[in-house]
């Protein structure tokens, strides 16, 4: 089993990493709304410009979303007492799989799985 205080450390920190860059994607586009609002006038490449930078600081803020989603749920595995142990056959997930991928739910071969039928249905 792996180290719990330790993985719990790492795991601390990525979440605080998260919530700034999350923090600095919203001050973002405070910023460029601010600094697109006090132009009075917006050509058509202003406005394109502008909503092509929303579509991808959203699509980054979904991103950062989802990994704290994943991060919290590792947390909450390291409370409960099933932090290591692979969501879907009970085994215990290498602990050289968690240093690489501390949110990791599945162990390796089970998650190759997963990801070979999701590919399956595309």
């Amino acid at each position: 089993m792996p180290t719990m205080d330790r993985f719990n450390a790492i795991l601390n920190g990525k979440r605080d990493a998260v919530l700034a860059d999350i923090r600095r994607l919203q001050n973002e586009e405070k910023s460029l709304s601010r600094d697109v609002g006090l132009r009075e006038v917006m050509d058509t490449k202003d406005i394109s410009f502008r909503d092509s930078v929303a579509v991808i600081r959203n699509a980054g803020l979904r991103r950062e979303a989802e990994e704290l989603e994943d991060i919290r749920a590792a947390l909450a595995r390291i409370e409960n007492g099933s932090y290591g142990i692979c969501i879907v056959c009970d085994e215990v997930i290498p602990e050289a799989r968690l240093e690489a991928w501390p949110t990791a739910k599945r162990c390796r071969p089970c998650q190759e799985k997963r990801e070979a039928e999701k590919a399956g249905r595309h």
